[in-house]
């Protein structure tokens, strides 16, 4: 018992260290990035300091379909004529408004530099740009620099009387998607159970799937079925 007791001291105090050298490697990895690193600022309307990221600071918190990620935004800018993207960047900013002025200049530099147009934007080129770029800011932009920039705001289709029977025609939006929240429990008491050829059919007729049986605590068993996605897609 002496011996056992002995042992796991010992492994205790390495856990220990091992745990004060894993602290102490991290607290100098913020100590050597907040002396290495200013403040890094927002560029929404309201500039405010937004969280740093100690791997890679320039990438940024964005929301997405798929959930929040910590990644970059890309923008590529294409010639619609020649079929081909004559520009493409990465940003660490979620929002699109303050990439636009800095990549229309990057393909003003390029065009210059290949000796294609002294000034791309003067020969009669239109730019055109998605709702994720329409601010007063970039408006200003285009106009002080005599681009012939169109981008819609997000309220532009209220506007247009082409959609104004676009819900009449097409349907409202996740009209037909099932409401989220808690459903009523349907009791096993519905199921049709054959314990001896251990089948399962539920209360639409359809049969489920076996998918095994186990103990409980209590030293019951339990049979566990299962619904193929295609049975239960559209059931009410």
């Amino acid at each position: 018992r002496d011996e056992a007791e002995t042992e796991a001291d010992l492994d205790r105090d390495i856990r220990r260290a091992k745990t004060i050298l894993s602290l102490d490697a991290a607290m100098n990895k913020v100590d050597r990035f907040l002396k290495t690193h200013s403040p890094r600022m927002g560029r929404g309307k309201r500039v405010k300091e937004v969280k740093s990221n100690l791997t890679d600071n320039e990438s940024a918190k964005m929301t997405t379909s798929k959930g929040t990620i910590q990644g970059y935004n890309g923008v590529a800018t294409v010639d619609k004529k020649h079929q081909i993207i004559i520009d493409a960047q990465a940003f660490g900013e979620g929002q699109e408004h303050h990439t636009l002025q800095p990549v229309l200049e990057m393909v003003e530099a390029r065009f210059k530099k290949l000796g294609i147009a002294e000034n791309i934007y003067q020969k009669g080129t239109v730019v055109t740009a998605d709702t994720g770029f329409a601010n007063e800011a970039n408006m200003k932009y285009l106009h002080e620099q005599r681009i012939n920039g169109y981008i819609p705001d997000n309220q532009f289709r209220s506007r247009d009387p082409k959609f104004a029977d676009q819900k009449d025609k097409y349907g409202k939006r996740h009209q037909n998607l099932p409401d989220k929240g808690w459903r009523e429990t349907t009791p096993a008491s519905a199921f049709q159970f054959d314990p001896v050829a251990l089948t399962c059919i539920c209360p639409t007729g359809e049969k489920l799937s076996f998918r095994g049986q186990r103990a409980t605590d209590t030293g019951k068993t339990r049979v566990h079925f299962e619904g193929r996605l295609l049975q239960c897609r559209h059931c009410s």
